[in-house]
């Protein structure tokens, strides 16, 4: 990948380098959706550095948390 700069004056700033995130990604996240004993259901990602696809997952699972928890509420 090539890298492109801006430079102004004595200031140079590059970007476009590929970065290795591989180091830095942990193993799977731990289950994000908890149900509590009062039947709450808390969602919880864990910190961290994540692909766009693992973000997508999660929030796949927010979203239908809150589907569950507004079919109860209105009856659906």
């Amino acid at each position: 990948m090539s890298t492109y700069q801006l430079t102004s004056g004595k200031q140079t700033m590059s970007w476009g380098t590929c970065l290795d995130i591989e180091p830095f990604i942990s193993n799977p996240a731990p289950e994000s959706i908890k149900q509590q004993e009062d039947g709450r259901v808390d969602w919880n990602l864990a910190s961290g550095v994540y692909r766009a696809k693992e973000i997508v997952r999660e929030l796949n699972k927010l979203l239908m948390a809150v589907l569950v928890q507004l079919g109860e509420k209105a009856g659906l």
